[in-house]
């Protein structure tokens, strides 16, 4: 059996509550491997990733998924008593529901409404010279997803929108202003 890579950091909650979502990439990428161990809250903790990783914590005789995450992740991410937070009947139940939406035609759609977002987009770039992707993408990701839910962003509500759902999944369980969302630079269009 191959030995599980080290995080050579001797306690790693602080970056872990710096980088969010990035943390565990950043180091199976350091590491060149989808596991590896480190500590978090002084105690031995294995990270892992992939098709394998998911798997796993979709046993529900290992895991259950009541009060596994903490309370200030709920309330900036998946919300209280969300689905990622049942068990069971309940949690399949609330799953189908959801999953009830994704229809093949509603999924070819979304993904029409990002073709055309980027597709608007490229002349201004081209004029523009240097652009920022990661903003761009949000700014565009954000129009989408909220067009495609039925609630279309206003213009001048695109930039704090956007800042709103970048904390959000960058920095769910961070600690201090961070997961607070400030409004961004606003798109140029």
């Amino acid at each position: 059996m191959t030995a599980i890579p080290t995080d050579g950091s001797p306690e790693s909650t602080l970056a872990f509550l710096r980088e969010g979502y990035r943390f565990i990439t950043e180091r199976c990428e350091r590491h060149r491997s989808d596991i590896f161990q480190t500590r978090l809250l002084l105690e031995s903790t294995i990270c892992l990733r992939g098709r394998p990783a998911a798997v796993l914590f979709y046993d529900n005789e290992r895991f259950s998924r009541q009060d596994a995450m903490p309370k200030r992740g709920q309330r900036t991410l998946t919300g209280q008593g969300g689905v990622q937070g049942l068990d069971d009947a309940a949690h399949r139940d609330r799953k189908a529901m959801l999953m009830s939406v994704m229809t093949p035609s509603a999924v070819r759609q979304i993904g029409q409404l990002l073709d055309d977002e980027w597709r608007a987009r490229i002349p201004a770039w081209e004029a523009a010279g240097p652009v920022v992707l990661h903003d761009e993408v949000g700014w565009m990701l954000a129009r989408v997803v909220c067009a495609w839910a039925g609630v279309p962003l206003a213009q001048s509500d695109v930039a704090r929108r956007t800042a709103a759902l970048q904390a959000m999944i960058e920095g769910p369980a961070a600690v201090g202003p961070r997961p607070l969302a400030r409004p961004g630079r606003p798109p140029p269009w």
